[in-house]
């Protein structure tokens, strides 16, 4: 399975998404704040990052442009982390400032478990070597089916 970051100033979603995603079989780290996770992924890289948007310290769209800029510094040496955010904010340019930011995806709150764990599985499935093309577009889809 997969080794994911969980990163939400909220104590009840980052527990919430932990179990979620330990019943699914993968490795969870969790994280208070963007800031802190940074500093997690400098000395521990991940798979992925579910990210909440609205945190006090570092936000889920400033801490994604951040490790795009660390990921390029790079130069291809620091496996790419796919991220996801979470937020109740749900109007498109919310979204799209998201995305802007390099989030490969977007799943709203309130959220149901089913699909949280659908969405992580169609973007580790997309991260595998032998990835089918379309799904980059079933991502997309399951995202906005809400």
């Amino acid at each position: 399975m997969a080794t994911i970051l969980v990163v939400d100033d909220d104590d009840d979603i980052r527990e919430l998404v932990e179990l979620a995603l330990t019943t699914e079989g993968h490795d969870v780290a969790t994280c208070p704040d963007g800031a802190r996770a940074l500093d997690h992924l400098e000395q521990q890289p991940v798979d992925l990052a579910i990210v909440d948007v609205s945190m006090p310290v570092l936000g889920g769209i400033g801490f994604t442009a951040s490790l795009r800029s660390m990921e390029r510094r790079s130069h291809g040496r620091r496996p790419r982390t796919t991220v996801v955010l979470l937020s109740a904010l749900t109007a498109p340019e919310d979204i799209d400032a998201g995305l802007a930011a390099g989030a490969d995806g977007y799943l709203p709150k309130p959220f149901r478990v089913a699909d949280l764990t659908r969405v992580v599985q169609l973007h580790l499935d997309r991260r595998a070597p032998n990835a089918d093309p379309l799904q980059a577009e079933d991502c997309r889809e399951a995202q906005g089916s809400r």
